[in-house]
């Protein structure tokens, strides 16, 4: 019986391991050509960079410079309004998830329905919505760092994209590194929400 549980658990793991690199893959892709030059990327994008691809830190230094907002202005911001929102958001749901628990009446159970509804309906249904409030609240600006990543295209759609991995990469080392020194918070978080009663 151990012995079986051993393979299983072995195999399990074995399984896991290549998932995670399946996952990494795409991360690896966008630092790969962080360090390319543009046309390097549009033709081969998984080729290691040569001494005729090599920029250096040429991306990083236009993808933080260009146009005038500079990327740390977009990143404060960003921080900020992630912030206050994410501040935001635990107290109003806070209170909402007593009074549905607290008040059994048609009102909260219909509150309940629309909060299930929500998890399960499809980004897309709300994307036009989430795009139009934006607009309403002047958030479609280089200072949200999705927008300033936009701004990196040029004129008749040309897009920079080393420099757009460049960004998208200094974008994404704060949140790896939030998450490797705070997952086991995250995990267990995760497991008291999943367990009822």
């Amino acid at each position: 019986m151990k012995e079986k549980r051993t393979t299983g658990s072995k195999l399990l793991t074995v399984f896991f391991s290549l998932l995670s690199v399946v996952w990494l893959v795409p991360i690896f892709a966008v630092l790969l050509n962080s360090f390319k030059e543009n046309g390097a990327v549009n033709t081969n994008p998984f080729a290691l960079p040569n001494s005729e691809t090599f920029m250096g830190m040429g991306n990083y230094v236009k993808g933080m410079t260009f146009g005038n907002y500079p990327f740390l202005n977009s990143v404060f911001y960003s921080v900020l309004i992630t912030v206050l929102s994410t501040i935001l958001i635990l107290v109003c749901t806070s209170m909402a998830a007593w009074y549905i628990v607290r008040v059994n009446d048609g009102f909260s159970k219909f509150m309940y329905l629309l909060c299930a509804f929500s998890m399960i309906a499809p980004f897309q249904m709300v994307m036009f919505t989430l795009s139009s409030t934006a607009d309403k609240l002047k958030l479609n600006t280089p200072w949200t760092i999705p927008i300033h990543v936009q701004y990196l295209k040029g004129s008749y759609g040309t897009v920079d994209l080393g420099a757009t991995m460049a960004v998208i990469i200094i974008s994404i080392i704060p949140v790896i590194i939030v998450y490797l020194f705070c997952q086991k918070y995250i995990i267990k978080g995760v497991a008291a929400g999943a367990v009822k009663g």
